[in-house]
């Protein structure tokens, strides 16, 4: 007979995986397709089914799903939604890079879905500390909204987050996104201080200071 091949790391069997587990994946994949054909509302329904049957504790699954969605919403002009997808898709990251075993032994999800490296997960949070940064700069996000985020006021916190993160897994990245994504941080970072000193009228020494040190980080 058949015998299904144990996981990885001689993990649970493919045969636990429960409904629940399969209705989550089933919603996920769903979720993908009517985002990339361009069917938002779709997409957003199937990644909330699937946030509800996903088991609790799978931090993998639910920090992709939170990413998809977030880039959904984006795609939709809904920056507030998608800031906060991407903020608790930056919550899950972090549970997954600061416990990596403890996630893995968490992932529901059939055998050919292994789940991938650390460093891909700090790429991820990187990528989505990023995103969170951004859209807190945008004006058009009531300050409401952007209260719920921790530091919400600050999104030089997140961008310097995401580049001493990118550090950290320098060697694992291609040398060309690791350069664009660490430049992508230094120049949102001066535009943050940059605006920020002229809408104060006044010319800050310190914020001249602050603008000098991260024209330096820059790299060609």
């Amino acid at each position: 007979p058949f015998v299904p091949q144990p996981m990885y790391r001689g993990e649970r069997p493919l045969n636990s995986l429960t409904k629940n587990d399969e209705e989550a994946r089933i919603a996920s994949y769903k979720a993908k397709i009517y985002g990339n054909t361009g069917d938002w509302a779709e997409s957003i329904k199937e990644n909330k089914k699937a946030l509800s049957v996903c088991e609790e504790k799978d931090y993998i699954h639910k920090a992709s799903i939170n990413a998809n969605m977030g880039l959904v919403y984006a795609e939709m002009g809904r920056d507030d939604n998608a800031l906060l997808c991407f903020y608790e898709a930056t919550k899950f990251y972090d549970n997954i890079v600061s416990d990596y075993d403890e996630a893995v032994k968490n992932y529901r999800a059939p055998a050919h879905r292994p789940p991938k490296p650390i460093e891909k997960y700090t790429e991820s949070l990187a990528y989505n500390e990023m995103r969170v940064g951004r859209l807190l700069m945008h004006k058009s996000i009531p300050q409401n909204i952007k209260r719920n985020v921790h530091k919400g006021d600050d999104p030089v916190y997140y961008f310097k987050k995401a580049y001493n993160r990118l550090a950290e897994i320098k060697d694992k990245m291609d040398e060309a996104k690791y350069k664009d994504a660490r430049n992508y941080c230094v120049k949102k970072i001066i535009d943050y201080y940059y605006y920020n000193n002229k809408l104060n009228r006044r010319n800050d020494k310190k914020i001249q200071h602050i603008l000098k040190k991260w024209a330096n980080k820059f790299e060609a």
